[in-house]
């Protein structure tokens, strides 16, 4: 109900700009006609193409200002970009794509891009409610133990895979081949 209530408003502002640019408009043409001038050149007159051509740059012009009191009344926010890194994970991973859809899914949230490197995912999306951890605070409980928070702060948060394979290291492999001989 709130919703139809809005575009019901939405409307009626725009057709009360589009009816002040028209007369606006029609103000103008009649203050430059009433100012007498000379004129020496030979009015042709114009075929229906031509007039049509002329109405409807007319009209495009009345649309595109119609449009630029649109955005100067209400102004959009394109909303701040939230940063999560999560390392040790492989990007075929099905959690990581669980992670990508619950995240995108949030109310507030558009434009979901993620990147992979060095076992390393890297997800950015687009948020106008906030900061990193109220966006992590929609979160699903279940999707939260997954992946635990380490550090957030700001626009970005180092998330822990609960599931994380960890890779040996060449230091772990040498303690391993001294400890057997």
């Amino acid at each position: 109900m709130k919703k139809i209530l809005q575009v019901n408003a939405c409307i009626v502002i725009f057709i009360f700009l589009l009816l002040n640019a028209n007369a606006q408009r029609t103000k103008t043409k009649t203050k430059t006609s009433s100012v007498q001038t000379t004129d020496t050149t030979v009015h042709v007159p114009k075929t229906k193409t031509e007039k049509m051509l002329d109405d409807a740059d007319s009209y495009t012009k009345t649309a595109g200002d119609v449009k630029t009191k649109f955005k100067n009344l209400f102004p959009s926010k394109a909303g701040d970009t939230v940063y999560f890194v999560i390392p040790d994970i492989t990007y075929t991973d099905p959690n990581l794509k669980l992670f990508k859809q619950k995240l995108s899914s949030i109310k507030n949230t558009k434009n979901l891009t993620s990147g992979y490197k060095n076992n390393t995912a890297i997800v950015k999306i687009l948020f106008k409610g906030g900061d990193a951890s109220r966006l992590y605070d929609n979160l699903d409980d279940d999707l939260k133990e997954l992946f635990m928070a380490e550090d957030m702060e700001g626009n970005r948060a180092i998330l822990n895979y609960k599931l994380a394979k960890k890779t040996e290291t060449n230091a772990d492999k040498k303690n391993e081949g001294a400890t057997k001989n």
